[in-house]
């Protein structure tokens, strides 16, 4: 990606060092810019922020790596090519691949949480 972001996602976290390391280790990202209060993260097609909760907001948030039902008006997805060492950096990070697997045109998907329990989609390609 060249030039301004066209593209991108906030994710508000209380340990942006590990959320941010996360992401670059699981979908292939390079580090930006590392600020205080926020990393910023480039990917293939997409500009990522991760942002300090404010200090205000952080006692209101509620961690839990299982709860897939936790209430949340959007849901990413990314996208990786070798699913094999993105579930090792999953892990890693105290993240975890969730076991349910749908099939798409072309790719399976898994839900992930996070290690501060943000819930996405995790998508590989599969033959047809």
């Amino acid at each position: 990606m060249r030039g301004p972001a066209k593209t991108g996602a906030i994710i508000y976290a209380i340990d942006i060092s590990l959320i941010a390391q996360f992401y670059e280790d699981v979908i292939g990202g390079e580090r930006l810019l590392a600020a205080p209060d926020k990393i910023i993260s480039r990917f293939d097609d997409l500009q990522l922020i991760v942002h300090k909760f404010p200090k205000e907001a952080e006692s209101q948030v509620v961690i839990s790596s299982s709860d897939l039902n936790r209430p949340s008006a959007i849901k990413l997805f990314f996208s990786v090519d070798n699913i094999d060492a993105a579930r090792r950096a999953i892990e890693q990070f105290g993240g975890r691949v969730h076991d349910q697997v749908w099939q798409g045109p072309g790719f399976q998907v898994s839900n992930v949480t996070d290690p501060e329990g943000n819930v996405f989609h995790l998508r590989w390609s599969v033959p047809d």
